[in-house]
């Protein structure tokens, strides 16, 4: 069978250079919406500020991802040390990002890094089975709302 015919996963990019420039995008796209004048959702939306919140984990969850698909191209799910790195370079970049609200008169907030983290570590563990949906994928999305609630409704 040829190398052609065999079906990869929908994760196994391999061009480096592509996945650089698409994790370059999405720290900018990050850096817009929680730092710039990013996306908010109307406030006829009920429960406006959780789901705000709640958005942090699906952000800092694809941005692990792509760095670890940008470390190690098509392998990510293959390599523990590979999703933690990548979860904790995520993290980092998370904490960089509530400092800098502190800086242009926004509230940082460490609930929001918890929420951050909940993403950069649950998004690529989840994914790392090869299913987008599946049983990993709700815990996450269980924990990440359950942050989100705290930090919305506690703090």
């Amino acid at each position: 069978m040829s190398e052609l015919s065999v079906r990869r996963p929908w994760y196994a990019l391999q061009s480096r250079l592509l996945l650089v420039l698409l994790l370059l995008g999405w720290t900018a796209v990050i850096w817009w919406v929680l730092i710039g004048d990013g996306l908010r959702p109307p406030g006829w939306i009920p429960w406006r500020r959780w789901l705000v919140n709640l958005g942090h984990a699906p952000l800092f969850g694809l941005e692990a991802v792509l760095i670890g698909l940008t470390l190690r191209p098509g392998e990510i799910g293959r390599h523990r040390k590979t999703l933690v790195l990548s979860a904790v370079i995520a993290v980092l970049y998370g904490g960089c990002v509530e400092y800098w609200q502190g800086m242009v008169g926004r509230q940082p907030s460490v609930g929001d890094l918890v929420t951050d983290s909940v993403g950069a570590f649950g998004v690529p563990w989840a994914l790392s089975t090869g299913a987008v949906w599946g049983p990993r994928t709700w815990w996450v999305v269980l924990v990440a709302g359950v942050s989100a609630a705290c930090t919305t409704f506690l703090f």
